[in-house]
């Protein structure tokens, strides 16, 4: 789900990104159970701070390569501190929890990184070409 909401955030402005990011999750739950309710608010959030990252980065000029990079970096951070947040309330190790989410993440990141930009650049391009 983070991958179509990163090209979402490279590719449209940041209202109908932020649109998309923020269906995503409960659509998806609505159609499949997953992710399940509490994921789902989560998910909200990190979608959201990844697409308007994105989005408003790429429409202040920054490239698709370092749009993606600082989106994911802050969409990484807000999740930290979310679950951070999350455990302390539940009585968990908050650091280790936050951490432990991140970690679990990083292979989606890097495939984020290497996919989304490459992606959003080949439809620029093709965009470009026709225009």
């Amino acid at each position: 789900m983070h991958l179509p909401a990163l090209l979402a955030g490279l590719l449209l402005s940041p209202a109908s990104a932020l649109s998309a990011a923020v269906l995503m999750p409960w659509v998806s739950m609505g159609l499949t159970g997953m992710p399940p309710l509490p994921f789902a608010l989560l998910m909200t959030i990190e979608l959201g701070v990844l697409v308007i990252s994105a989005s408003v980065l790429r429409h202040v000029g920054a490239s698709v390569w370092i749009a993606a990079a600082v989106a994911l970096l802050l969409r990484i951070a807000v999740t930290y501190g979310v679950v951070a947040w999350l455990s302390s309330l539940l009585s968990l190790p908050p650091d280790i929890t936050a951490s432990a989410a991140v970690i679990s993440g990083l292979p989606g990141v890097v495939l984020q990184i290497a996919v989304a930009p490459t992606v959003a650049l080949a439809v620029l391009r093709r965009s470009w070409s026709k225009s």
